[in-house]
């Protein structure tokens, strides 16, 4: 692939929101496995403490209802928290392109322009609906599929990252 690829879109409220959805979508194996954690070592100290078998059941269904609601309510205020956080953004609905190339991609946001050689590229993550492609472990550009004037200008740039980055995928 010698040609570059571009996209563009408005950097708009939806599009923030759906990077998040896929964002933490990632993170949503490690809660659960939090919260099965968190309900064995209370079944042992509960056992190892002498209580009935049919209390344990109680005590896990406790722990399970508490520890979910406790994360979705951090999820909510975080979520509140981020559109309060992007609605200040300067870049908020101003037009964003990319270039893929095979030696990096660049971005245009407002007067800002950055370049990233793939080798500064940590990972990349192919949704459903677009692409994350993470600068570092905790930062990451959101490329959504809406933004390519074809279905097969992202499929070449999911075929660009495949071979230029570490990748996986979010079905």
């Amino acid at each position: 692939m010698d040609e570059e690829i571009t996209a563009s879109c408005m950097l708009e409220m939806s599009l923030y929101l759906n990077a998040h959805h896929w964002y933490r979508r990632q993170k949503a194996a490690l809660r659960l496995a939090a919260i099965l954690i968190l309900i064995v070592l209370a079944l042992c100290v509960a056992q190892l403490n002498g209580w009935k078998i049919e209390s344990l059941g109680v005590l896990a269904a406790t722990i399970a209802g508490v520890a979910t609601g406790a994360f979705a309510l951090v999820s909510f205020i975080q979520r509140q928290r981020m559109i309060r956080g992007i609605r200040r953004l300067p870049v908020y609905g101003e037009l964003a392109s990319w270039k893929f190339t095979p030696d990096g991609y660049e971005a245009n946001v407002g007067l800002s322009t950055s370049f990233t050689v793939w080798e500064h590229v940590a990972q990349s993550v192919f949704t459903g609906d677009g692409a994350l492609i993470y600068s570092s472990p905790t930062m990451c550009s959101w490329i959504p599929k809406t933004a390519f004037a074809t279905e097969s200008d992202f499929a070449d740039l999911l075929t660009l990252l495949a071979t230029k980055t570490k990748h996986s995928q979010i079905a």
